[in-house]
């Protein structure tokens, strides 16, 4: 790397950069690595338009300032009075210092921010008001170890033994956001059954969690295999306290795709048939399945999976879409029809969380769907599982009929 690259530049040439030759800067990023124009380093002594270099996406905080938004732009664009924000000067591992926003950090409280904490490259979106930017950005690198730490505190200081005795049935139980959730459930209490196609993991969830779970190989797109489930469930425990419908696939792919306005690709029948025999026509069967013995109890809880997506749409998910809206149209209805039996009927919306169908989507998407959560990160399973345990839970008692969204304040379309 020659010496004209180690050069320090600032965020403002990046930006103009990227503005001139109308790039998205998220184009640029991938883990742990910046790709960056040499221009945007040293516009001022390089022409080459598109010549990436690469250069760490790590590095160390040198140096930061608190920006308070003044009042004329606040005015113009609709900004709060107090809406300050943290710049800083980061020393890449290898490469030169770069200026940019800082995130993770509170800028009411810049007595917590640790010159030289540890810092890795993201790109987020910036609304000023009137256009939405792509800006570099680098967020507080936390370990680990540290972070499973704090999870398992806030875990372990939220266990009181809420579903003591009750026995919930968790649907798409054994990964993912299902998972979190029978662990959150057999942690407060209850006896969990597990409900899902890999029976490799499900089994061993069940054996994890001792002698009051259990597994079970179901598809609960088949009526018979979730009707004799339920029974064999209910001949054990003799009731039934909660269903959790947590079992969905994804099969993405858009309506119709034109190219030259030839028709090159479509959503086919049988994508759409999987996801609604699966997400739709699932949730159906097993709610129809253990309604009876809930109606026979005079009690029990039903929580839909759905999705932000199931109430805002989303590109390319014709499918999946159609699903998790039908599953908040039948919460609707179940708890009108059920309520008199003392059976409360809600659903939940989580919004994008960090799951294993997470692993396959390239970076920069991932990045994009940060940069519309005002959070600043992805959903982790345990928030959507806190969200199930909650609405199980008697805290919930007076709470039917509704949609709980766990999205961290998406903004969608933006």
């Amino acid at each position: 790397m020659s010496e004209n690259v180690k050069r320090p530049f600032t965020a403002s040439s990046f930006y103009q950069y990227m503005a001139e030759k109308k790039l998205m800067a998220s184009r640029c990023q991938k883990t742990g690595v910046l790709y960056l124009p040499p221009k945007a380093i040293c516009p001022e002594t390089y022409s080459t338009d598109f010549d990436w270099v690469e250069l760490s996406g790590k590095g160390k905080l040198v140096s930061f300032t608190v920006v308070h938004i003044g009042p004329s732009f606040m005015n113009a664009s609709g900004f709060s009075k107090d809406n300050p924000y943290v710049t800083g000067i980061v020393e890449l591992e290898q490469g030169p210092r770069v200026s940019a926003r800082i995130m993770g950090v509170d800028p009411k409280q810049p007595e917590s921010i640790v010159i030289g904490s540890p810092m890795k490259a993201e790109f987020i979106s910036q609304f000023d008001g009137k256009v939405s930017r792509t800006i570099l950005a680098f967020s507080l690198v936390k370990e680990e170890k540290e972070t499973k730490k704090t999870m398992e505190e806030k875990t372990t200081a939220t266990n009181t033994q809420r579903l003591a005795g009750k026995v919930a049935l968790i649907t798409g139980g054994a990964a993912g956001i299902g998972k979190a959730t029978v662990e959150r459930f057999a942690q407060e209490g209850a006896k969990v059954v597990i409900c899902d196609l890999n029976e490799t993991l499900g089994q061993a969830l069940a054996e994890k969690l001792g002698p009051d779970a259990s597994f079970y190989k179901v598809n609960v797109a088949n009526r018979q295999e979730v009707q004799t489930w339920v029974d064999a469930v209910y001949a054990k425990y003799n009731r039934i306290d909660i269903l959790v419908n947590n079992a969905g696939i994804v099969r993405d792919s858009q309506l119709v795709r034109v190219k030259d306005g030839v028709l090159v690709k479509q959503m086919t029948e049988a994508e759409f048939d999987l996801v609604i025999s699966v997400n739709l026509k699932g949730t159906f069967n097993c709610t129809q399945a253990v309604a009876p013995y809930m109606i026979k109890q005079n009690s029990g809880v039903i929580l839909n999976a759905s999705s932000v997506v199931g109430v805002d749409g989303n590109f390319g998910q014709t499918n999946y879409v159609a699903t998790k809206s039908g599953v908040i149209g039948m919460t609707k209805v179940w708890s009108r029809e059920l309520g008199k039996f003392k059976i409360r009927v809600n659903a939940v919306a989580p919004g994008f969380t960090a799951t294993e169908i997470l692993t396959s989507m390239p970076e920069k998407v991932l990045q994009d769907m940060k940069s519309h959560t005002p959070l600043g990160r992805l959903g982790d399973p345990i928030d959507i599982a806190n969200a199930y345990l909650f609405l199980a839970s008697d805290e919930a008692a007076f709470i039917t009929g509704t949609v709980l969204k766990v999205d961290g304040g998406l903004v969608v379309g933006t």
